[in-house]
């Protein structure tokens, strides 16, 4: 059963962001997709064609995606929908 989270208490993504801080696939999927997380496979198939931001690879089957890159592609993302 999945559980629901009143509006006040859900997470904000953009604006809990440590710009110095580096997210998994599973946080940044959640970042990404807000109320409701993209899939895995739409973050890489979004970064293929630039959508989202790159990941660093930080060991060899390892990969983290940076808090200012995650912002500024959520901003981008939001005036492009002006």
């Amino acid at each position: 059963m999945i559980e629901s989270v009143p509006i006040e208490r859900r997470h904000n993504s953009e604006s809990a962001l440590d710009d110095d801080g580096l997210y998994d696939c599973k946080a940044t999927c959640a970042i990404l997709g807000g109320n409701r997380p993209i899939h895995f496979s739409t973050l890489y198939k979004g970064i293929r064609v630039g959508r989202f931001p790159k990941p660093v690879k930080i060991g060899p089957a390892t990969s983290r995606w940076r808090g200012r890159d995650l912002r500024e592609c959520i901003m981008r993302l939001a005036e492009a929908r002006l």
